[in-house]
């Protein structure tokens, strides 16, 4: 690897950490230290921040050559680095850190190995374009038989208005998981095959959905899937280097300050840096402290459940952690705090190992026909709420990990070959689709 990389990648992430820092201690903490984001330096838990900070730098792939090169980097950046920073200017708990320090590493050592062995279906790239516009037009007219259209709305600022009553609407049964495939793992697919295949029409089509399934769901992570596909795309087929990364979400971070410079209105602010970034990391935190003084839950709680234990309480999880805070009303987390909720550090080893392999299997995706790009694209909605705010299996079910995995499955043909030399060598045997 050229020095160049190394040393671009290591100033981007160390600008964007400053930056973080900087909106924490001036932006955030003044407007929401009363709800567990208070600025109370530590400099001795400071000062080992920047040293593990430069480990993690040394350890990342500073350059994307697969997918799981980019999904480690935006964990660390979006979860890690977050984590980092409140260590020592609020002052966490230092085993928290080194549990989630411990995690990651391990989840980027499990990543790595020989390609997987992948089967190839004769027609699956007609049954692929089959399942992508069926799901997308069976959702867009459930929306509006369903009668979620009723509260449609564009506002970002009144999405917690609406979205309870729209999902009462449009969820329920087996919808719940069509509309949740749909909306997070069909529609950025069908706008990743648009620019893929150069159409602009499906380009423009597939932005129209997302725009009115945000007005109906009143999730915003549906709204920004296309500006996250685009930005992936976009990279992916001009830029090599991960210092995009850290430099795009600093530009946008910059982008948000400077609007409350210049309106005096901190909402795109608090939405992008605070909720982000620190909510992120500060639940994390929460989570650890929870589950170290309470039952673990033994995956008692999900539709996976093992049988290991009876789950012990009688609330949702999330609202549990919630409430033992004193504020907030459902706080989400990491698969790097969810292993330890389940099983303590038996379950951080098991969520991070498995993990890894995930990482490598959606790395043996990718052939000469199937970019890395588009890989990225089919999946990062899903795994994002893995590393950000979803326990393991309900991202894999729920959220559509293995929906994502299939349908790239299936748009594989039987001559495909990995571009890369460091998984081996690997063969296809065709399967008939009948």
């Amino acid at each position: 690897m050229k020095i160049n990389a190394i040393v671009t990648f290591g100033l981007s992430l160390t600008a964007f950490r400053l930056f973080l820092e900087y909106c924490f201690i001036w932006i955030i903490s003044p407007a929401f230290g009363r709800v567990g984001l208070g600025f109370e330096f530590d400099l001795v838990k400071y000062l080992q921040s920047w040293g593990f900070f430069a480990l993690l730098w040394l350890m990342v792939p500073k350059v994307f050559t697969k997918p799981s090169d980019f999904l480690l980097c935006f964990a660390l950046v979006s979860v890690v680095l977050p984590l980092l920073s409140l260590w020592g200017l609020a002052n966490q708990p230092s085993w928290i850190v080194y549990c989630v320090l411990a995690s990651f590493t391990l989840t980027n050592i499990m990543r790595h190995g020989r390609r997987l062995h992948l089967p190839v279906f004769k027609q699956g790239q007609t049954l692929f374009l089959w399942i992508i516009w069926g799901g997308c037009l069976l959702v867009s007219v459930w929306f509006v038989v369903s009668g979620g259209t009723r509260y449609f709305s564009l506002s970002l600022r009144n999405v917690y208005e609406f979205r309870e009553l729209s999902s009462e609407a449009i969820n329920g049964g087996l919808m719940t998981y069509i509309n949740n495939w749909t909306t997070k793992v069909l529609g950025p697919t069908l706008f990743a095959y648009g620019l893929l295949k150069k159409k602009p029409t499906i380009i423009v089509f597939g932005i129209a959905l997302h725009v009115f399934w945000f007005g109906v769901t009143a999730h915003k992570a549906v709204l920004f899937s296309p500006i996250l596909v685009a930005g992936i795309w976009f990279w992916g087929t001009q830029f090599r280097s991960l210092a995009f990364l850290p430099l795009g979400l600093l530009l946008i971070g910059l982008l948000t300050v400077l609007f409350q410079i210049v309106t005096g209105d901190r909402f795109f602010v608090s939405l992008f840096v605070r909720r982000i970034f620190f909510v992120t990391a500060n639940n994390l935190v929460d989570y650890y402290e929870f589950f170290s003084a309470h039952p673990k839950v033994y995956w008692s709680n999900s539709s996976v459940g093992l049988g290991i234990a009876k789950n012990p309480y009688d609330q949702p999880l999330a609202m549990v952690v919630a409430q033992s805070r004193g504020f907030g009303n459902w706080v989400n987390n990491s698969y790097l705090s969810m292993g330890y909720m389940h099983a303590g550090y038996i379950g951080l080893i098991i969520y991070s190992v498995i993990v890894g392999f995930l990482f490598r299997l959606i790395d043996s995706l990718v052939s000469r026909q199937i970019p890395d790009w588009y890989v990225l694209c089919v999946g990062i909605i899903p795994l994002r709420a893995m590393i950000t705010s979803s326990d393991l299996f309900t991202a894999l079910l729920t959220h559509g990990v293995i929906v994502a995995i299939l349908i790239i499955v299936l748009f594989r043909k039987n001559e495909e070959a990995s571009p890369y030399g460091d998984f081996g060598d690997f063969t296809t045997t065709a399967i008939s689709s009948k």
